[in-house]
């Protein structure tokens, strides 16, 4: 009797279980509201799926479904497409209900399917779901609407045209063109709007065509036609005046001409251009007046025309012309304002290199060539660079000039650049010790590789120097350029005087004394800071309280020991070294403490880490 019972019991919970489809949910073991799984997703041709099983769909076709969880979770979809009847994974993780899968073959039957997953990991799984794509002679593209625009215009008056409505049955995209209806067409574009204009009165009957972007050859049929009634212009634009202007000018001059008087018979605005002679043509432009430079010389006659700026093609005759005569410019060759770059200082017989900063100019903009006047009675050969080298023999001052000339008209030069001071001695070089050396830190351990740099060091002819280190280990750095890092290590704990010696880079044997401004460094061992003690916060007086840390290192490798220190007051106390970490404290009295641990190396008692962060800890009397 009792096993029935339990039996029975046991299928009423079960039952109990399994009504999932209530609005409550079923109970889950503990009295919550078990998980349920996603709903089953269906596709939705309402929003542009391909029905199931349906054929010609266009290629560009886009997957629609719906599903929702009975639980309200937020759903992600997997989606598995392709042309096989069991499709493969195409995308995962999504949380939106479409999936465009791109551009689709003609003659295709394609596959889908979509997994809904909510965030417990419960699934559910669509039907798979087909269709198939159109063949490649079915594709068509619809016939545009019949144009809109002007019923009316003029001739040469530009009128704006639009159509559209065209679509692909493949689903590509489309474009337009227009026939004018006078023989001519507009070029085939995306746009669905075009300009034309008429040369000839008469009425035009303006269509419309669409064609498929992508197969260019399926072409829709010729839109309803738009009938545009265009009138002759009988407008007129008067000669406008005769240009005004010099009656002379150079090749590097830019003279002004001037006009005016061009009118149109209907008030519209008008425009001007200017004919150069044999110099050219200008643009139209609404100004009455132009500059011109003439590059050759000789004898050109200017004259302008002026046409409507409504009706571009309603042009007036070309004025009466005026004369000028253009002679070739005399050349000038305008100085270099720059500095002659180099060495400033210098010993005799030393050969030194200089370069002229900036170019000079020639206002006919030919090319140069340049000459060093080194002021002790000799130049530099002409070049066409702005680079030469010089050696002084006699000591002195030095202000050193650049002229240039016309490659071309070598008898135009320019007048002298601004001059450059240069002291040549022949007094031994000499080098001033390094003004700086610093390194990277005062206290480090042995074989860890330390950075220093020095600088300052000053050659009296102004030349760049080098830098060298004695390590006080008996090792020296090589020769390194100014601020530039050296490495060292040591391999013996001690203090270090590290000095630093400049030299001359391009008299290695010029070399200043040793710095009397020292880097002191210290080799020893460290030991990095311990954790916060973690235990109690707070506590009786003569109760032993017990704190843990840890994680301090040697860079030695040595074995460690931890204690823990008691602040209270100004007053600090400390517990008994432990190599454990787990240390136990007795606090003498009350009070609020600020308890820190520190590391000490077990081989050099001496050496310890700086204290942790400290955690506060409230001592009450007993």
């Amino acid at each position: 009797m009792t096993r029935s019972i339990l039996v029975l019991l046991t299928l009423a919970l079960a039952g109990a279980w399994a009504t999932g489809c209530s609005d409550s949910g079923p109970s889950a073991p503990g009295g919550g509201t078990a998980n349920r799984a996603p709903g089953i997703p269906t596709i939705d041709t309402g929003a542009g799926a391909p029905d199931d099983g349906s054929t010609d769909q266009v290629l560009s076709s886009t997957l629609h479904w719906q599903c929702s969880d009975p639980d309200g979770d937020d759903l992600t979809f997997d989606v598995f497409f392709g042309t096989d009847a069991n499709p493969p994974s195409a995308n995962s993780g999504q949380s939106v209900e479409s999936y465009d899968p791109g551009a689709l073959a003609f003659s295709t039957t394609y596959f889908w399917k979509i997994v809904a997953e909510d965030p417990d990991g419960e699934t559910s799984t669509s039907s798979v779901w087909s269709f198939t794509t159109l063949a490649p002679g079915s594709e068509t593209v619809s016939t545009p609407t019949a144009p809109t625009g002007p019923a009316t215009g003029s001739t040469g008056e530009s009128l704006d045209f639009s159509t559209g409505g065209s679509t692909n049955s493949a689903g590509h995209s489309v474009q337009y063109r227009f026939d004018w209806g006078d023989g001519s067409y507009a070029d085939w574009s995306a746009s669905v709007t075009h300009s034309n204009s008429w040369a000839s009165a008469g009425t035009n009957n303006v269509k419309a065509q669409a064609r498929c972007a992508t197969h260019t050859n399926i072409e829709s049929a010729w839109s309803a036609g738009h009938d545009v009634v265009i009138s002759a212009v009988t407008e007129t634009v008067s000669t406008p005046d005769t240009p005004t202007g010099p009656a002379t000018a150079d090749t590097s001059e830019n003279p002004r001409f001037d006009t005016s008087g061009g009118t149109s018979s209907e008030g519209h605005n008008v425009d001007y251009r200017f004919d150069w002679g044999a110099d050219g043509i200008s643009d139209w432009g609404s100004s009455t007046y132009r500059h011109n430079r003439f590059d050759t010389p000789g004898n050109y006659d200017v004259k302008a025309q002026a046409r409507c700026r409504d009706h571009t093609g309603v042009e007036s005759a070309w004025s009466d012309a005026h004369s000028i005569e253009i002679t070739a410019a005399a050349e000038v060759i305008h100085r270099s304002v720059g500095s002659v770059n180099g060495p400033t200082n210098a010993g005799v017989g030393e050969l030194l290199s200089y370069t002229l900063s900036t170019a000079a100019s020639s206002s006919l903009d030919h090319d140069l060539e340049y000459q060093f006047n080194w002021r002790d009675g000799s130049f530099s050969d002409w070049s066409a660079t702005r680079d030469a080298s010089h050696t002084w023999t006699v000591a002195g001052d030095y202000y050193v000039t650049v002229v240039a000339r016309c490659a071309v008209h070598t008898s135009i030069v320019s007048d002298d650049s601004p001059s450059t001071h240069i002291a040549i001695t022949d007094a031994a070089e000499t080098v001033s010790a390094p003004s700086r050396t610093r390194g990277e830190t005062s206290k480090v351990s042995i074989d860890i590789e330390v950075w220093f740099d020095a600088a300052g060091a000053v050659s009296s002819y102004g030349h760049d120097c080098e830098y060298r280190f004695d390590f006080a280990d008996g090792t020296f750095s090589e020769w390194v350029g100014p601020n530039v890092r050296t490495l060292h290590a040591w391999a013996d704990y001690g203090v270090y005087d590290i000095r630093a010696q400049g030299r001359c880079i391009e008299h290695p044997e010029a070399v200043s004394e040793w710095t009397t401004d020292i880097h002191r460094i210290w080799i020893r061992e460290s030991i990095t800071v311990p954790t916060k003690p973690t235990g109690p916060g707070s506590g009786l007086v003569g109760e032993t309280l017990t704190y843990n840390t840890g994680g301090s290192v040697s860079t030695d490798g040595h074995d460690l020991e931890y204690a823990i220190t008691m602040y209270l007051s100004g007053q600090t106390t400390y517990s008994e070294y432990s190599a454990t970490g787990e240390i136990q404290v007795v606090f003498d009295g009350p009070g609020q403490y600020q308890v820190r641990a520190r590391t000490r190396c077990i081989t050099h008692p001496d050496v310890r880490s700086n204290t942790s962060d400290f955690i506060w800890v409230t001592i009450s009397a007993p």
